[in-house]
């Protein structure tokens, strides 16, 4: 699907979008725009057209280029490594349960089906979470014209979970230009007790880690939701940091500052090092960080299979893991071996946050297989 066929789409379900030069940007907030594919870089030339047409614009820059904020997609990246058993283990006891049920996942190709089917998902879904986002479908005659816009463009995927011929989970997606974006996701009561959602998300992973022309699935911004980012963090997602321009009138940036510290913050994004807690684990967000060098030798498989070691020092420890930088290259959910040479001391971790290389290394972020704050020998950390 093309870019402007999918604004087309957005259009059609209700998103506010207009096209300024070659750059398609949708309404975020009443005062704000954003790229339509908030995870793109776009050149600072080419958005001033949009500022002058229609004002407070945020983007992510071209390489090099001067930035005042950053964006923070989530997304999922490296699909081809995808394995199930490096999914924790209450994803695959999801996914398995699912399998035990019965439960299977198929395209909804008919929009009568998907229409009549779909919407007692939807009552379920709301009347559980008061989602607030065009509350109106909860009406069954704007469901189903919802449902029609939906099947008004063939490109976009329907994919629905069924515990025998009941619908009781459904994802919206359409593959943009190299990217798969996730759109919409709706669980019913049932699809929870089923673990039907996992099936639905994995079922995606499969398909994508088959398509090498694929190169991320993109699930939304940080902030957004908190409930649905932090169900994606535990499955593998994680945060990007892109440097952004924000084009606004100080004047009303600082009344945003005054009148809302939470939309300013989301305004002004996070960087790296700061998004370091959102991207581990809860376990890990749970305990105090330390900025402290602990000596470590890191031992584990590298991208070729071929066995490595490297010495390095921590960048911040906890009692859950640790923020490092390694020069070989690993993946999400890879297992690691730490030993801390001056205690002789061993743990088992896990790979959960993986930046951008920079400089030939890359900072890592890995959390312990159980809480060990001994194996830091840092004697103010808290064992939580």
């Amino acid at each position: 699907m093309i870019i402007d066929r999918y604004a087309a789409l957005e259009r059609a379900t209700g998103t506010n979008v207009v096209k300024v030069g070659d750059i398609w940007w949708q309404q975020v907030r009443p005062f704000l725009y954003r790229p339509l594919l908030p995870f793109k870089k776009y050149d600072l030339k080419d958005a001033i057209e949009g500022v002058n047409r229609i004002g407070a614009l945020q983007h992510g820059v071209a390489d090099g280029q001067s930035y005042d904020s950053y964006l923070n997609p989530i997304v999922f990246d490296e699909l081809q490594s995808y394995d199930m058993k490096n999914l924790r283990y209450n994803v695959r006891k999801h996914i398995k349960k699912a399998l035990r049920n019965d439960v299977t996942v198929s395209r909804i190709v008919d929009e009568r089906e998907f229409s009549e089917n779909a919407y007692p998902c939807y009552v379920s879904f709301y009347e559980r979470t008061k989602y607030a986002f065009d509350t109106s479908r909860r009406q069954k005659d704007r469901f189903s014209r919802w449902s029609h816009a939906l099947f008004e463009f063939p490109e976009t995927v329907v994919l629905g979970a069924f515990a025998g011929r009941e619908l009781v989970s459904f994802e919206i997606s359409c593959l943009v230009e190299d990217t798969l974006v996730l759109k919409t996701l709706v669980n019913s009561d049932k699809a929870l007790k089923l673990g039907a959602p996992d099936l639905l998300l994995h079922t995606y992973r499969i398909s994508t880690r088959e398509q090498p022309e694929i190169h991320a699935i993109y699930v939304g911004m940080l902030g957004q939701s908190p409930g649905i980012n932090e169900y994606y963090f535990i499955r593998g997602a994680r945060v990007l940091a892109l440097p952004a321009f924000l084009h606004i009138h100080p004047a009303l940036l600082w009344l945003i500052r005054k009148a809302n510290k939470s939309i300013y913050g989301r305004l002004h994004g996070l960087a790296n090092d700061e998004l370091l807690a959102k991207s581990l684990s809860d376990e890990q967000r749970r305990s105090e960080r330390f900025t402290v060098d602990v000596p470590l030798v890191i031992r584990g498989e590298a991208a070729d299979r071929k066995r490595f070691q490297e010495e390095r020092f921590t960048l911040i420890v906890n009692a859950h893991g640790a923020l490092l930088a390694l020069g070989t290259k690993v993946s999400l959910g890879q297992k690691l071996l730490l030993m801390n040479p001056t205690n002789w001391h061993e743990c088992q971790a896990k790979v959960v946050y993986v930046e951008t290389p920079s400089g030939g290394l890359t900072r890592v972020g890995v959390e312990l297989d159980r809480p060990v704050p001994e194996f830091w020998q840092v004697s103010s950390l808290p064992a939580d």
